[in-house]
């Protein structure tokens, strides 16, 4: 095969990662030139997509011996996965999960007096237990910080709760978003600002600006180099870009800069790959269109220095985005987010390079709730007139299911939230916090 033909297979490979038929081609023109390495990682990427095939192929290369010394395929031989119910602790309302890290669950209990609790994830129960006052808080390697009064900052050891540090700032603490190098966004009183959280210079501020009251920081760029903070004075709206290193704003995006930032309910988030917006167009309401209005659910990604939009997907006719807290999420290649419509609700994975629907999802109704980890899409989803529900890990790339499991008694229409874990989620509900994992 000419070199220019196998060249031209690459590039249509790797133009459409989806299209299995492309991956053959070019898989079987690397067998055909002598390059069995590269064949095999070819087979690999396949074989990650779902193709039973590729996989077929790649596990009669490699067989293992069984346990009564005859030879098998890893597919044979493999122990089917399968998801667990760990523990479950019953919960008090007015709480939610701050952060899962390593083998614990931070959790949040804001009636009452405010405190942060530590559980362990093996079995559910507490390992410390600490007044906390700020409803977000940074988690910085092995140390947790929070706001435990007002204007103290405070740094606690994740696996004992020992004070670590502390820092007094000159106005009321409202949130916390970590930032890389021991550092985060902190807003405090008018102002929002780079605080240094290292033990050495815990509470130490780089830069502070002045922000309206009603300003919130929105998303924060994983890269490490900008943050997004949304300014929000009724019936104003304001996307600011802010340089982390200096405070200086980079650009400000303005409510009516972008027609589906005009309806209320619009989202905006950022990661290193771009802006991505999510709302509705049109002559829409609220969150739903009217029975009288047409209008558009548009999700949409921007290049975030020059705000110039790369690729728009929009959902014409009755269609409405939902209000939940994650009605959309980023991953590297895949942006979920939910549409519902007259026929019913949608989860739509759209590639981050055009658009496209790589792949869709019908759900059972406009209360599920979905997080990416990694290249897993993790998906609750109350079950219709019952105390169920459904725990999904699929495949980011292809939607396919990788673990199920169906839980009961469930109260009937909670609300409910996902937080990952290393081989697993946590699922938090109305009045209990489930530990799921891979059994």
């Amino acid at each position: 095969m000419a070199d220019l033909d196998l060249r031209a297979l690459a590039r249509a490979a790797a133009a459409r990662p989806g299209d299995l038929a492309a991956g053959w081609a070019y898989a079987t023109a690397l067998a055909r030139t002598g390059d069995p390495r590269g064949q095999t990682r070819e087979l690999c990427r396949l074989a990650r997509l779902g193709d039973a095939d590729a996989q077929q192929a790649l596990d009669a290369w490699s067989p293992w011996p069984g346990p009564d010394g005859l030879v098998l395929r890893r597919s044979l031989a493999r122990a089917p996965r399968s998801l667990v119910e760990r523990a479950r602790i019953a919960r008090v309302e007015g709480a939610f999960i701050l952060a899962v890290a390593r083998d614990v669950v931070l959790v949040k209990h804001y009636d009452g007096a405010p405190r942060l609790e530590a559980l362990e994830l093996s079995d559910g129960g507490p390992r410390w237990s600490a007044p906390c006052n700020v409803l977000t808080g940074a988690l910085l390697g092995g140390l947790v910080v929070t706001a435990e009064d007002s204007t103290r900052l405070t740094a606690r050891a994740l696996d004992t709760g020992e004070v670590v540090a502390e820092a007094t700032l000159p106005d009321e603490i409202r949130q916390l978003v970590a930032v890389p190098g021991g550092r985060a966004m902190c807003e405090f009183g008018p102002t929002f600002g780079l605080v240094d959280l290292t033990p050495e210079a815990f509470g130490e501020r780089a830069w502070e600006l002045p922000v309206p009251f009603s300003a919130r920081t929105s998303a924060f760029v994983t890269d490490g180099v900008h943050l997004l903070v949304e300014r929000r004075t009724d019936p104003e709206r304001e996307h600011r870009l802010v340089d982390v290193e200096t405070g200086a704003t980079v650009w400000r995006l303005q409510r009516w800069d972008l027609p589906i930032l005009s309806v209320y309910g619009a989202a905006v988030a950022m990661d290193a790959r771009g802006l991505v917006v999510q709302g509705s167009s049109g002559h829409g309401r609220g969150w739903r269109v009217s029975d009288h209005e047409k209008g558009e659910a548009v999700v949409c990604e921007l290049d975030a220095r020059t705000r110039r939009p790369r690729w728009q997907h929009a959902r014409r006719g009755w269609t409405s985005i939902l209000p939940m807290r994650s009605s959309f999420a980023t991953g590297e290649d895949v942006i979920l987010v939910t549409v519902t419509e007259r026929d019913g609700t949608q989860l739509l994975a759209l590639e981050r390079t055009a658009g496209q629907v790589r792949w869709s999802r019908a759900l059972a109704g406009q209360d599920a709730e979905f997080v990416i980890a990694g290249d897993t899409a993790w998906l609750a989803e109350p079950l219709p007139d019952t105390t169920r529900v459904r725990v999904q890990a699929l495949d980011l790339l292809t939607g396919a299911p990788r673990l199920d499991l169906v839980l009961s008694s469930i109260r009937a229409e909670a609300e409910l939230s996902l937080a990952p874990m290393v081989d697993g989620v946590v699922l938090l509900t109305d009045d209990a916090l489930i530990v799921l994992g891979e059994g």
